[in-house]
């Protein structure tokens, strides 16, 4: 935790007091170090995917994080930058082949969650992706995830 110093907190009476980091935002400092956000929708209906990906254009990737890559900048110091680069929507929504009539639906869509948190996202692309899930559960016709990956590289 090299080079962090600790944030500062008023007190009542107006002096300042050095408090550590907690330890999830220490992790987020931590040299390569990745922080995947995994966000699940259930909706009432199947997903429709042409529907799906103009949404995510017009809305989601109108934020400039979104379409862009994580870099060193060499030429400043090694310091990172946001790059923006070409975006092919398909490699980012990913459909897989299911069963409609499997066995325990809501168990496939946890263990489903859970083993995303297992794999990468491919730094050479914006790290971010949106699984869809036309599975009917207990509480929806359709699941999506939505992934985020946050990633700290270390410099130099």
């Amino acid at each position: 935790m090299e080079g962090l110093r600790p944030i500062r907190v008023a007190k009542e009476d107006g002096e300042e007091e050095g408090q550590p980091l907690s330890p999830m935002a220490r992790v987020f400092h931590e040299p390569n170090s990745n922080i995947y956000i995994i966000i699940i929708m259930g909706f009432k209906t199947p997903i429709n995917l042409d529907v799906l990906k103009i949404n995510l254009a017009q809305t989601f990737l109108k934020h400039p994080r979104f379409p862009s890559l994580q870099v060193v900048d060499e030429e400043n110091g090694g310091e990172m930058r946001w790059v923006r680069t070409e975006l092919n929507i398909d490699n980012h929504v990913i459909v897989p082949k299911l069963d409609p009539n499997m066995d325990c639906p809501d168990k496939f869509v946890e263990d489903y969650a859970s083993n995303l948190s297992n794999t990468t996202i491919s730094r050479s692309m914006p790290m971010w992706d949106v699984h869809i899930l036309n599975v009917k559960t207990s509480e929806a016709e359709s699941t999506s995830i939505l992934r985020v990956c946050f990633e700290r590289v270390r410099k130099g």
